[in-house]
C-alpha cells in the first residue's frame, strides 16, 4: 500500500472513464463527473487519459504516504495542504514517506481530482 485513507472526507470514489456506449445493456456511462479534470490530472503525471483517479466531493480527504509517490490535483479549487503547508494545484509535486496530503472544502467548483 503507499497512500492510506485517513480520511475519507464527505465522498471520495476512486473513478475512470466509465463503460461508454453500453447503455443498449443497461449499463450506464458512470465514472468520473468532471472528465476534463480528470483527463488533466493524467496529463500531468503522464497517466493515461481514463486511468483512475480519486474524485473527491466537497473535501476532507486526508491522505499519508507510506512510499514516496507523485501525485496532481485538479477539478474544483480549494486550500490543499501538504504538512500544514500549502500543496500545489494544477502541477504535479512529489509526496515523501510519512507526509500528509489534505484538501480542504472547496473555494470554486465541488469536485476535485487527485492523481498518483
Amino acid at each position: 500500500m503507499t497512500l492510506v485513507v485517513e480520511q475519507p472526507g464527505l465522498l471520495s470514489l476512486i473513478q475512470d472513464s466509465g463503460r461508454p456506449n453500453l447503455g443498449y445493456l443497461g449499463v450506464s456511462p458512470s465514472g468520473a463527473f468532471d472528465r476534463t479534470a480528470m483527463h488533466q490530472v493524467n496529463a500531468l503525471l503522464g497517466n493515461q487519459p481514463g486511468d483512475p483517479v480519486i474524485e473527491v466531493l466537497g473535501g476532507g480527504l486526508v491522505l499519508r504516504a507510506e512510499e514516496s509517490r507523485v501525485c496532481a490535483i485538479a477539478g474544483a479549487a480549494g486550500p490543499i495542504t501538504l504538512d500544514r503547508a500549502t500543496a500545489p494545484y494544477g502541477r504535479a509535486f512529489r509526496l515523501q514517506p510519512g507526509q500528509r496530503l489534505t484538501l480542504g472544502p472547496p473555494t470554486t467548483g465541488l469536485r476535485t481530482y487527485v492523481g498518483v
